[in-house]
């Protein structure tokens, strides 16, 4: 039993380091695009070529991030179902001999 708990241990604090890891690219990816639309409609007002195709540019990296963002959120949710599952074992597991002396 300890052993398992354990486990569920280590994941919880993975799961807690990945939500941190996934609100720190969140937080990088909002700010990115903030900026990069920011900087293009400037320099399309302004019809600077270069510095739009710089601005395209940030945009897309934050698109790629957003997605890289995504990955990890759902790889998160994957986690936490499969912690939500060990604790509904682990409570079967505790709840279940004490049934059986009931009847």
């Amino acid at each position: 039993m300890q052993k398992q708990d354990n486990k569920l241990n280590a994941l919880e604090t993975e799961l807690t380091e990945a939500k941190k890891e996934n609100k720190l690219k969140k937080n990088a990816t909002d700010k990115l695009l903030k900026e990069a639309n920011e900087r293009l409609k400037k320099d399309l007002r302004n019809k600077n070529l270069a510095e739009i195709a710089a601005a395209q540019g940030m945009l897309e990296g934050a698109n790629a991030l957003r997605k890289d963002t995504q990955n990890s959120q759902d790889a998160t949710d994957k986690l936490q179902c499969k912690i939500n599952k060990r604790k509904s074992e682990l409570t079967y597991i505790i709840i279940s001999p004490s049934i059986r002396e009931v009847r």
